[in-house]
């Protein structure tokens, strides 16, 4: 069974009447989120005038959280934000890397979705308990110290990773990736190459959760991803259409069984 908890200070009552809840622990996991949203007047917190406060507000509320568990955010293994608009990515990539430093980084996927009230920025994270073993995935074409994320991490029997084909430094596509096509598999050959350096690969596959810039690339996309597969089995698959990091037009975001990792660094 789930235990539920809720950071001291918020107000039950409240939050019961949005139906939100604290954190989910599960074993070595733990799930739960943060925004800097005020439920008495459904605005943004007056103090979260800038997105580096907007992200520190809401790492407050789940970093009291996560100390019920015994936990900091140094146990953060996979983080997902959605903003509100685009133009806030790069204010927010260099606050949450100011968050993290020194590392390790967790996995951090950024999109863009509507959000309450006039919120630009909310979180969503798994942490591990540290009695969990922890380690992460970061492929020679992947510089997590510059970038402030790791592309993958294992935790709580489970692989954390996202692809893109983007040289991260730029954030320009890659040259081979001409065609939706082409960037789908390279996307693909990249989180293979993280998988396979978590001691795994596409057998250990549980789920996708895909983001593309343009609904008219979803059939190109479908294609290529099912190629790709081939001849599965295929795990369950989300695909949405929302901005992702730089000129990327396919972002893909996996959960795979975790193996023995002997390659990754703690």
């Amino acid at each position: 069974m789930p235990t539920f908890l809720t950071y001291p200070g918020s107000d039950p009552e409240l939050r019961r009447k949005f139906g939100l809840g604290g954190a989910a622990v599960i074993g070595d996991l733990i799930y739960l989120g943060g925004m800097a949203l005020d439920l008495t007047t459904l605005t943004r917190e007056a103090e979260a005038v800038t997105i580096a406060d907007e992200l520190r507000i809401s790492f407050s509320g789940i970093r009291k959280t996560l100390e019920l568990a015994g936990c900091t955010l140094a146990d953060v293994v996979k983080v997902n934000c959605y903003l509100s608009d685009d133009q806030y990515r790069a204010e927010f990539r260099e606050a949450f890397r100011e968050t993290f430093a020194p590392g390790p980084y967790p996995k951090c996927l950024a999109i863009v979705a509507g959000l309450a009230g006039d919120c630009r920025v909310e979180i969503e994270v798994v942490a591990v308990k540290p009695s969990g073993a922890r380690s992460t995935v970061n492929p020679a074409f992947f510089d997590s110290d510059q970038l402030g994320r790791s592309m993958g991490v294992v935790a709580g029997g489970l692989v954390f990773a996202e692809a893109a084909a983007l040289d991260w430094k730029t954030g320009q596509r890659v040259p081979e990736a001409a065609t939706v096509a082409d960037e789908t598999r390279i996307c693909l050959d990249r989180l293979a190459a993280a998988l396979e350096e978590a001691g795994g690969g596409f057998a250990d596959l549980v789920k996708f959760n895909c983001y593309l810039t343009s609904d008219d690339d979803r059939a190109e996309f479908w294609a290529a991803f099912d190629e790709r597969l081939a001849p599965g089995p295929c795990p369950p698959r989300l695909t949405q259409v929302t901005r992702v990091d730089g000129e990327a037009r396919v972002v893909i975001d996996a959960v795979a069984m975790a193996p023995e990792a002997p390659n990754t660094a703690t």
